[in-house]
């Protein structure tokens, strides 16, 4: 019942951004229009694949995909979209397009910032899927502000595959904070930075629920590669050059991964190479399996250790 009351609060904004009238009330023409709108969601969601037609990341958190073919304008209408859908969706990215996030976005305006933190796309709160055909998603460099790109909360389970995201800013998961199920395939993760002086700690990506890692390479991120609260697993993924920019001692990533305490993590024929962490590799206060995985390249001097 909570779920249908949310999407009906939802349709009755978005009719008012319509209408451009403050209230729908008891106007004729009003109920129609949210009846349409109602119409069109449904449609929508009946749709298996919504495809995104432009290189635009969209500036209207309220935009929708076309009912009618199932395109969407831009990335935002495409994930305001699926959030609407119980059922899975899966969003098709152009071959090979460059995605520049500017600003924060705050989806359907009933999500405080405070509680998950700014985001430049909208919150996944259902079942995603993104084919990213070898897209870039990445912070613009003339964006202000902190925000991370992607946030999805306990409810949400999404899937990124062949999709590179770079440069988040933020200080609990600048690409990437997951409270439910993040599932990242043929990925790359590279260029993060954090908003604040807790280098290291947070993680690219910050997990506080299930993480599923496979043939994914995180590069050059600034902090940590990943934080990790919840369960994680990673299989054939590779960590390269993690914490070697700035060079100096007291804003170089304090680690690689970070596993916290009552966290577990599954490292599976991987490798981390040329790492150049403050003090260690893999950072364990949790429980930790690792296999058939390999350490190598130049350890940053006073490292303390790889697996600590």
């Amino acid at each position: 019942m909570r779920t249908i009351e949310r999407v009906m609060q939802r349709t009755v904004r978005l009719t008012h951004l319509l209408l451009g009238v403050a209230a729908v009330g008891c106007n004729p023409a009003g109920e129609r229009a949210a009846v349409g709108v109602v119409e069109a969601i449904a449609s929508l969601c009946g749709r298996d694949r919504l495809i995104v037609t432009s290189q635009a990341v969209g500036s209207d958190p309220d935009e929708f995909c076309d009912p009618e073919t199932g395109n969407c304008p831009n990335l935002r209408s495409a994930l305001t979209t699926a959030s609407f859908c119980t059922s899975p969706k899966t969003i098709l990215l152009p071959d090979g397009a460059t995605y520049e996030v500017t600003e924060a976005v705050v989806a359907f305006r009933d999500l405080e910032d405070s509680h998950y933190g700014r985001a430049g796309l909208p919150v996944v709160r259902t079942n995603v899927t993104i084919e990213g055909n070898a897209a870039l998603i990445r912070r613009a460099n003339t964006a202000t502000g902190p925000f991370r790109l992607l946030t999805v909360v306990d409810s949400g389970v999404l899937t990124l595959n062949r999709l590179l995201l770079e440069g988040g800013l933020e200080e609990e998961g600048p690409t990437i904070r997951n409270l439910g199920t993040l599932n990242l395939v043929d990925c790359v993760i590279q260029n993060t930075s954090i908003d604040g002086s807790n280098f290291g700690w947070s993680g690219a990506v910050y997990n506080e629920g299930n993480l599923n890692v496979s043939n994914t390479t995180f590069k050059r991120n600034r902090i940590a590669a990943v934080g990790n609260l919840g369960h994680a697993e990673f299989i054939n993924s590779k960590f390269e050059e993690q914490g070697i920019f700035p060079a100096s001692a007291n804003t170089a990533g304090i680690l690689t991964v970070l596993n916290d305490e009552n966290a577990t993590m599954r490292i599976t024929s991987s490798t981390f190479r040329g790492n150049r962490s403050l003090y260690s590799t893999i950072r364990n206060y949790g429980q930790l399996w690792i296999d058939s995985s390999t350490f190598s390249g130049k350890s940053r001097p006073g490292t303390r250790s790889r697996i600590r």
